[in-house]
């Protein structure tokens, strides 16, 4: 992912508007997102341009990283999603995988595949 000055884009899981999570980075910091809001905001070593994989494993969602797609580090905040459902929310069967872009500028996302586990 590489975004422009100004720019802020990450990969999310989304089931509604009011109920998503993901990871996200502008060029200082990055941006979670939990249960559709805004959370933390950590220093983000990386700048405008890195890698980011998202990995839903038994209902508990990772996000790893990396500068240069080979060498990733595993982001240290993961999030629990077994409420992210129709029981709870009605609606359709499954979060789906996303992407996002926000702010001023432009955002590429490269080489993007999704692959069941």
């Amino acid at each position: 992912v590489e975004i422009d000055p100004g720019a802020v884009a990450g990969l999310i899981l989304f089931y509604d508007r009011a109920l998503y999570c993901g990871l996200g980075f502008d060029a200082q910091r990055y941006v979670t997102h939990q249960y559709g809001i805004e959370r933390g905001r950590p220093a983000n070593p990386h700048g405008r341009r890195m890698f980011i994989r998202l990995t839903n494993a038994y209902q508990n969602v990772y996000f790893d990283t990396s500068a240069d797609g080979v060498n990733w580090r595993r982001f240290d905040r993961g999030m629990e999603v077994s409420g992210y459902n129709q029981n709870v929310r009605g609606g359709f069967m499954m979060l789906r995988p996303g992407i996002y872009a926000a702010g001023e500028g432009e955002v590429r996302f490269k080489n993007f595949k999704f692959r069941a586990l």
